[in-house]
This record gives structure tokens, sequence and C-alpha cells, in this order.
């Protein structure tokens, strides 16, 4: 019997018929470091990989972290099928870059239809294991 990750130690959820370790990385604050040029996204697709063998696979993400980046560093980080990877992400709002706020809704179909199709294609990937609403 393999001995588990550090990731896997703190035990495993089933979400849709798989089995993941409950740690999970959230891509948002990365998005950001990642997003200071080419050194902090080297940084940040190393720092996926080795999450990746601690044994994360949970990867919680949207397209408008960091204006793409978060996805971008997914997306070369884990190009092998093998990396087996979960790709959670969210859709539902998008930025306002000069807004009193800095989301707003856009939850129209043809607006939820497009956030999955870029999250879709900035991931390089044919499928979402979970979309936020």
């Amino acid at each position: 019997m393999r001995e588990a990750a550090p990731a896997e130690r703190a035990g495993t959820a089933r979400i849709g018929g798989r089995a993941l370790a409950r740690t999970g990385y959230g891509l948002g604050n990365l998005a950001r470091a990642a997003s200071s040029g080419a050194e902090g996204f080297a940084a940040g697709m190393r720092l996926l990989r080795q999450a990746r063998e601690l044994g994360v696979a949970f990867y919680d993400t949207a397209q408008y972290y960091g204006a793409g980046v978060a996805n971008r560093l997914l997306a070369q980080a884990f190009r092998d099928p093998q990396d087996d990877v979960f790709y959670a992400s969210k859709v539902g709002a998008k930025p306002l870059p000069d807004g009193p706020v800095p989301m707003t809704a856009a939850q129209r179909p043809q607006e939820l239809w497009k956030a999955v199709h870029e999250n879709l294609r900035a991931l390089g990937t044919d499928h979402l294991d979970l979309v936020y609403l």
C-alpha cells in the first residue's frame, strides 16, 4: 500500500463520484502574485506543480482571477493528462475595473455560456469538473 501524500492525510471527500484530498488550492491570491511578470508567473507554476506532487488535485479558479492569469497558470502547469487535476471554476460575474465595486453580475444564459467556454479555452480542457454560480 502506498503512503498517503501530505494533502491526502487530511482525508478525502467525494465530489461527483471522485475521491479527492480535502486539501485544495484556490488561485485568487496566486493570480495576483503571478501577475507581477515572468518571474512571478514561473514561481506560480512551480508552486502549483509542487502542490500537485503533495497530493493536491482540487484547484479552485475563475477566468476573471488576475484577468485570466489563474487559468493560464493552471493550463501551463498541468498540460499532461497524467496530472489528473479537478477544475472548479466560477461563472456569473464579471470584473468592473473602473466601477465602484470590483464585480457585477453576468448571469444571463449567454453570459454563463460564454464564461464556461472562456474557462474551457483558457484551461485547455474539454470539461470543468465543477462550476460555481
